[in-house]
């Protein structure tokens, strides 16, 4: 077998070209990825999402369907936080508007929902994530967010899967324009 070997001047301009189309592909299909995905990552030690900490956020999916998480952003969530102790205020850090969110839509227009003291209930059925733990870290009564309504058209309400969830319990319905998209649980 006689093989011929290659001018170094003409293997180094096919290595530059190779190079070249394969980062042209690599940042076209990076392009593609991040205008479709975002990758979520939940830094809380303890999270009302419990055994992921990192997601995948699909930009255009954005038909909620009931028990599934979703990415939305936070605005106007409680923003009296700045007048009490220095645990709330750490709450509103995480919760400042524009922060992407997650939790899981459980109520959507037509759901009737009911906070009580110690029990929240979605159309009639105990919800998992309980009555309103939080009350005292706000250095609220616990009557403050006691309420009995329906979900209005473009309204959401998201809750957590632990009792000690800061969600809709507390700072109410999330609108339409606020969604992200639907995250998918990775790690």
């Amino acid at each position: 077998m006689n093989k011929e070997k290659i001018p170094y001047r003409q293997f180094f301009l096919r290595a530059a070209i190779t190079s070249v189309v394969v980062g042209v592909a690599v940042l076209a299909g990076m392009a593609m990825f991040k205008s479709r995905y975002l990758i979520m990552y939940d830094p809380q030690q303890e999270r009302c999402l419990p055994n992921y900490s990192i997601y995948l956020v699909d930009l255009k999916d954005k038909e909620l369907v009931k028990g599934k998480p979703y990415a939305f952003k936070a605005k106007g969530i409680m923003p009296w936080l700045d007048n009490i102790h220095e645990k709330a205020r750490k709450l509103k850090d995480h919760y400042k508007d524009g922060r992407v969110l997650l939790k899981v839509v459980d109520a959507i227009e037509g759901d009737k929902i009911k906070v009580g003291e110690n029990t929240l209930w979605i159309n009639g059925k105990v919800h998992p994530a309980g009555g309103l733990i939080l009350a005292p870290t706000l250095q609220l009564p616990k009557s403050t967010f006691v309420r009995d309504i329906t979900v209005k058209r473009g309204e959401y309400w998201f809750f957590g899967r632990t009792n000690n969830s800061f969600d809709s319990r507390y700072w109410g319905p999330v609108v339409q324009d606020q969604i992200v998209g639907r995250a998918y649980p990775i790690l």
